[in-house]
């Protein structure tokens, strides 16, 4: 998730909609948006981000949340989008999760004349921690779990609010990279692969815990060989903060519902309404998708490089 320093489109700094705030209704449901735009400007492509997000959404989705899942071309829209209908149906009940793999930027905001963190998208546009922040405020969940795989991003700690964990990859200076070895990110990969789908950390209960997820992340990613320097925000740090819970309900079928696919990643949940691909190879897996309307999914399979 290679930074790029030099600014070439759009900053978004505010969230451009109204949204209620709502009290919690008793039933404890689940929301994801895993993001890994791979197609970007010029030669900036990525091999790996899209693998993130899938590996996230099959995680999530057995876990019983409502995943939307957008990789290849991912543009400002569509993600603006998404989180609109985010939180529209999440309430004070539920637990949330924002996954980002991709570019990162640390760029000069001259709107609030400072430099912030920001994620780069397919469009060539850049939201910034400025504009998370007040997504995070207008979430009325009080469990988030944010993540981002992404170079010079360190900037999202600011998410770390009470009821919130904000787990990075890098800080505002350090980069982070994939690997063909793992075929994902290597932040990903220790974080998620190894350590909460393989149970390789010592969270007791499930092995579910961010926190115990991300001191294993830290020991592995440091001890590579280009090594990498994650770090992490946590909101409540006096108590585990659990990715998933065994009270979560079932999916509701308006948000990408439905049982996970027969093989992930390869067919994850997606949702309709926020899929806008144009890619190089396509792939139609409508049958397994279990959405409520057959989806044409367009995968990309960009061009590999060794950091991004």
């Amino acid at each position: 998730m290679r930074a790029e320093s030099e600014v070439s489109g759009d900053i978004i700094n505010d969230f451009p909609y109204f949204v209620s705030h709502k009290t919690g209704d008793g039933i404890i449901k689940a929301y994801a948006l895993c993001i890994g735009p791979t197609e970007y400007p010029g030669d900036k492509d990525l091999p790996y981000p899209d693998d993130d997000a899938f590996s996230w959404a099959t995680y999530l989705s057995e876990h019983k949340y409502n995943v939307t899942c957008i990789v290849g071309y991912v543009d400002s829209e569509t993600i603006i989008l998404a989180i609109k209908n985010l939180l529209e149906a999440e309430d004070a009940d539920d637990y949330v999760a924002f996954i980002y793999s991709g570019h990162g930027s640390y760029i000069y905001d001259p709107e609030f004349e400072k430099n912030v963190s920001a994620i780069w998208l397919s469009d060539g546009k850049f939201i910034t921690q400025d504009f998370f922040a007040e997504v995070n405020s207008l979430l009325d969940s009080n469990h988030v779990f944010w993540f981002f795989d992404a170079c010079t991003i360190g900037g999202m700690r600011i998410l770390g609010t009470t009821g919130r964990y904000v787990a990075m990859a890098s800080n505002e200076t350090t980069y982070t990279y994939g690997s063909s070895q793992y075929e994902h990110g290597v932040f990903t990969y220790y974080f998620l692969i190894d350590a909460l789908m393989k149970k390789n950390n010592d969270s007791s209960d499930d092995g579910n815990w961010a926190e115990d997820a991300f001191d294993y992340a830290y020991k592995e990613c440091t001890s590579e060989t280009i090594p990498i320097y994650p770090e992490e925000a946590d909101g409540n740090p006096d108590k585990a903060f659990y990715i998933w819970d065994n009270r979560i309900q079932g999916r509701d079928s308006s948000i990408g519902g439905g049982n996970p696919p027969p093989n992930p990643p390869e067919t994850p949940i997606i949702t309709p309404y926020y899929v806008s691909l144009n890619i190089r190879e396509s792939e139609d897996i409508s049958a397994p998708c279990t959405t409520t309307i057959p989806v044409s999914y367009t995968h990309l399979r960009a061009h590999e490089t060794s950091l991004h």
